[in-house]
């Protein structure tokens, strides 16, 4: 019974953070020459919550170097989705694995992994930076954590 809960939970989960996306506009493919022009519209004010834009999380991803994170809080989904898809840049390929979804970069030196830690009881997206081709973890030279919410 625990097994097939969780195994809804990570489908949901899934599910929510593919299907974000759609409800909300965000205009990054417009501007791909400017990446400081990304502009987000949702019918959340913005003034109601203390998170970052899905440009500012790729960039603070980017820079990471070690195995740190944001720790301000827990950030939507369809945040840390559309930073998925910034970090991993263009020609990036989305795959479901290990109940969540996992961005490859083109290049082969950038993964998001999404997921539930069930010894954590949370979800989280790692975005991680390696050194050298094919995601092996030897060459991993950044690992940086996101709790995501709903």
């Amino acid at each position: 019974m625990k097994k097939r809960l969780h195994n809804f939970t990570a489908l949901l989960f899934s599910f929510l953070l593919l299907f974000s996306s759609f409800s909300f506009n965000s205009l990054a493919s417009a501007n791909a020459g400017n990446s400081s022009a990304v502009v987000e519209e949702s019918v959340i004010s913005p003034f109601e919550f203390n998170w970052i834009s899905s440009s500012d999380l790729a960039k603070e991803a980017l820079a990471a170097s070690g195995n740190t994170g944001y720790t301000v809080g827990a950030l939507p989904a369809y945040i840390v989705t559309e930073a998925a898809k910034i970090f991993a840049g263009a020609g990036y390929t989305m795959k479901l694995e290990s109940g969540g979804f996992w961005f490859y970069s083109s290049d082969g030196l950038r993964r998001v992994r999404t997921g539930q830690k069930v010894s954590f009881n949370l979800y989280q997206a790692n975005f991680e930076k390696f050194s050298r081709t094919g995601y092996n973890d030897n060459y991993r030279t950044s690992n940086y954590h996101v709790n995501v919410s709903e």
